[in-house]
């Protein structure tokens, strides 16, 4: 939907061209759009996801392409398409049972979830340690819920558990989440 207009030829181009291609009865070219998504890496995101709340997006930094953009719960649209009655009545069915669902399904997490920013860049961080032999996925970290820093206490507020210590490898997909 987002590039209907480029697809189809409508905003192709410049208006005066548009108009007159119109007017001799020229058919409206549309432009190409190019998937970037793996569809194997996307897979595998979606296998980890599973009986989790979560996301993954995979850029690939030289190009920006987008890889891996997924996101759990997730929902099946085809379910919510109707075209009779009885499929409307299954159609509303599925759309009740979303809506109403508390782990919010119909959030696209990947696009719309709400992060804390020093959440998403431990990613980056725990990376940089990797790639310079800094740590590996097994060193134990000692985290106790809060920073003393300067002088001041920093307390983190959003823990997923009552552990202290911590390795990069546990990190990921070993907690299941409420």
């Amino acid at each position: 939907k987002t590039h209907d207009g480029q697809l189809t030829g409508r905003e192709r181009g410049n208006r005066l061209r548009r108009e007159l291609d119109g007017l001799l009865g020229r058919p409206a070219i549309g432009e190409d759009l190019v998937l970037t998504l793996d569809a194997a890496l996307q897979s595998q995101a979606q296998d980890l996801l599973q009986g989790h709340i979560g996301a993954v997006v995979v850029i690939e930094g030289a190009t920006g392409a987008v890889l891996v953009l997924a996101s759990a719960p997730n929902f099946d649209p085809a379910q919510l398409a109707a075209v009779d009655d009885e499929t409307a009545q299954t159609a509303s069915s599925y759309w009740s049972a979303l809506s109403s669902d508390s782990t919010h399904p119909l959030v696209l997490r990947a696009t719309d979830g709400l992060y804390p920013p020093g959440s998403t860049f431990k990613t980056v961080t725990a990376s940089a340690a990797l790639d310079l032999g800094l740590a590996t996925p097994d060193d134990v970290f000692q985290d106790n819920g809060s920073l003393y820093v300067d002088g001041h206490v920093i307390t983190e507020n959003n823990r997923p558990d009552e552990r202290v210590e911590w390795t990069l490898r546990s990190m990921s997909f070993s907690r299941k989440s409420a």
